[in-house]
């Protein structure tokens, strides 16, 4: 697997956490915050000896997140439907 599939993972995981156990606006807002987590980590990484800056992981962040959110978002539609029969 390479780096920034990893990345999509973890922030795609990441986001839904929130829009799965918060209350959907309220859990949007978390996810969408994991944007500005993602950009900041990656501006900390250039001072960090051996590790670099790269605008590709942010990106893989962004699309996790914003995948996250929708897959979060199509879950509890799904979970909260109402049982019939």
């Amino acid at each position: 697997m390479n780096d920034k599939t990893e990345h999509f993972i973890a922030y795609l995981l990441l986001a839904m956490i929130p829009v799965l156990g918060f209350e959907l606006g309220k859990g949007i807002l978390a996810a969408l915050s994991m944007i500005l987590l993602g950009v900041a980590l990656e501006f900390i990484q250039r001072l960090i000896p051996g590790r670099s800056f790269e605008l590709a992981d942010m990106l893989a962040n962004t699309l996790g997140v914003m995948t996250g959110i929708v897959l979060g978002f199509a879950f509890t539609k799904l979970w909260r439907r109402p049982v019939r029969g």
